[in-house]
């Protein structure tokens, strides 16, 4: 008996059903394409992760060049080369927070940004373009859901969703609506703010606040003079056409610089925030006249022409910054001798204020800057969406090579043991 089973099963493994067929040539170009499937996907993985890697190194943006000095003790604080649109903005943190680089006008909003470029969501929109100190860390702005002028240190706890004021009453708040323009002194101590004197003549022209102090009223040395802001730590400049009449804030003789050449029609008008006493006049034909403290022009050149309207200027020391918006290479501030704040188009911004010391720091370069330059090609600014559509499409390609070889295996197994 044990034999004949034992003959039976020698059968049975010797045997080789009718069905099958052996067929040498199609099981090695089976194999050959399981091999190929393998490769394919371990090299998509490698490029996969290779790509990752690189973009986790690549990605923290750096300093790569440093203009002259401004601020001391604000070393670190620089401002960015390109501003990319992101897939999402956060909000600015309630608590402490390092000094911002500026301000940017984004469709109704203000958003804030840091040195290397990132857009923060301000949760209290100011009415007029902001103010920030030259240090970085203080700004000033009138919001809309307020009453009155409003300062917040970012620095010390009182962010964006603790301003400190109103400081001044809506009445104040009324009598700026026609200016909106505040400015911080040299040192980012005080905060100069030009009024609007009533229909009887009444009241100040401008008040001086200094932290918790009261405010110094100040009048205007002329009737109709404009303050322009801080022509040193103590002395304010205000414009009489022709030249800037410079005045004590504690009392004092004041003292008229007359301008030479006499500057054309201009369509506004900057002190440097360096209290150096330089002046910046944006002509209507678009060229930058600069004066230095002494009256005499000092350095012409030409803008882009398409200054936004009623946008202050900004400074790198004694370098004037030209706030531009929608002209040529999406350039967002013009500080000449191809120093530029570009902005990806699609963002919209608008009106953009920066602090002293960040546009006087370090430039900080985004991965689209060192890959890209100064361009402003389409790909430029669409490069990193279409890296991340190549890397869904590899995953999504490697998915589906996986789910097919997984289908073909299991219907050869089927078919190995007999099943339909």
């Amino acid at each position: 008996m044990t034999t004949e089973l034992r003959d039976r099963f020698d059968d049975l493994v010797a045997g080789v059903p009718d069905h099958v067929t052996a067929d040498p040539r199609r099981a090695w170009r089976a194999g050959s394409r399981r091999r190929t499937r393998r490769r394919a996907l371990t090299a998509a993985t490698v490029l996969g992760a290779a790509a990752a890697v690189l973009a986790a190194v690549v990605m923290a943006p750096r300093a790569v060049q440093t203009q002259p000095a401004g601020q001391p003790g604000v070393a670190d604080l620089g401002h960015p080369t390109r501003i990319e649109r992101p897939w999402r903005t956060p909000e600015l943190g309630g608590g402490p927070t390092d000094p911002i680089a500026g301000w940017v006008q984004h469709g109704d909003r203000w958003d804030v940004v840091t040195p290397e470029g990132r857009l923060l969501r301000f949760d209290v929109d100011p009415e007029f373009a902001p103010s920030v100190s030259p240090n970085g860390r203080k700004v000033a702005f009138v919001s809309q859901h307020g009453h009155g002028l409003f300062i917040s240190d970012l620095v010390t706890a009182l962010g964006h969703g603790s301003p400190v004021g109103p400081v001044l009453s809506d009445e104040v708040r009324f009598t700026m609506s026609s200016t909106g323009h505040v400015f911080w002194s040299p040192d980012s101590v005080r905060l100069a703010v030009p009024l609007v004197p009533d229909s009887n003549g009444g009241g100040p022209d401008a008040v001086v606040l200094t932290g918790n102090r009261t405010p110094l009223p100040l009048e205007a040395p002329v009737p109709g003079a404009q303050l322009l802001g801080w022509s040193s730590s103590d002395e304010l400049g205000w414009d009489l056409g022709g030249s800037v009449l410079v005045t004590p804030i504690r009392g004092g003789a004041p003292r008229e610089i007359t301008l030479d050449p006499m500057p054309p029609s201009y369509l506004t008008v900057s002190l440097s925030t360096s209290g150096d006493g330089t002046l910046a006049y944006l002509a209507e034909d678009a060229r930058l006249l600069v004066y230095g403290a002494d009256g005499r022009l000092v350095a012409t050149r030409d803008t882009s022409g398409s200054w936004v309207d009623g946008c202050p200027m900004s400074w790198s020391g004694s370098v004037p910054w030209v706030p531009t918006a929608g002209g040529p290479a999406d350039v967002l501030a013009d500080g000449g001798d191809g120093a530029r704040i570009l902005a990806d188009p699609r963002l919209d911004l608008g009106c953009s204020v920066w602090a002293d010391a960040s546009l006087s720091g370090p430039a900080y370069e985004s991965v689209g800057a060192r890959l890209f330059g100064t361009s402003t090609s389409w790909l430029s600014w669409w490069w990193r969406d279409l890296m991340v559509a190549g890397l869904v499409a590899l995953l999504l390609a490697g998915t589906v090579v996986v789910i097919r070889a997984r289908l073909r295996h299991k219907a050869l197994e089927r078919a190995r043991r007999g099943f339909p």
